[in-house]
């Protein structure tokens, strides 16, 4: 077997494999209600919201350490700092997405470690376009904006 001596193709294959690593990872002690989340956002919405729940399902304590996004349009919050999770026990990290400014589809990534591993979320959204407005030029020279 070949090796693949580049250095721009080993970070592309990481970065394509990256996904799917990620998605089947399983710390033990520590399971989700959910590894992905979708929306679509109605027109207007300013900010998108998920909700993970997590449960410490083994006999030791579990502490969520840090968390990272994969863009500064999105931010995770913890239920309190610290956050330990007792065993059997259930709390919810928050995910907002900043909507303005962005249409079509998004995924943004959410990276989480813990005292038992780590673990990669995924939010996607689906963002409308914005009304259109139309500009109408009347006779008289005056501009008026109409919501179409």
């Amino acid at each position: 077997m070949r090796l693949i001596r580049s250095p721009f193709l080993r970070l592309a294959l990481m970065f394509l494999l990256a996904p799917i690593a990620a998605r089947s990872q399983d710390p033990s002690g520590l399971t989700w209600d959910e590894l992905e989340k979708s929306y679509t956002a109605k027109p207007g919405e300013t900010e998108a919201v998920f909700q993970f729940k997590a449960k410490n399902s083994s006999d030791r304590p579990v502490e969520i350490t840090e968390t990272s996004t994969s863009c500064h349009c999105t931010v995770a919050s913890f239920p309190r700092t610290p956050w330990i999770l007792a065993p059997g026990a259930e709390d919810t990290l928050t995910v907002r997405v900043e909507l303005r400014s962005r249409r079509g589809g998004l995924t943004k990534t959410i990276h989480v470690d813990t005292t038992v591993g780590e673990q990669l979320l995924w939010v996607h959204v689906q963002v409308p376009p914005p009304p259109a407005i139309l500009l109408l030029v009347v006779t008289t020279g005056i501009f008026i904006a109409v919501r179409a």
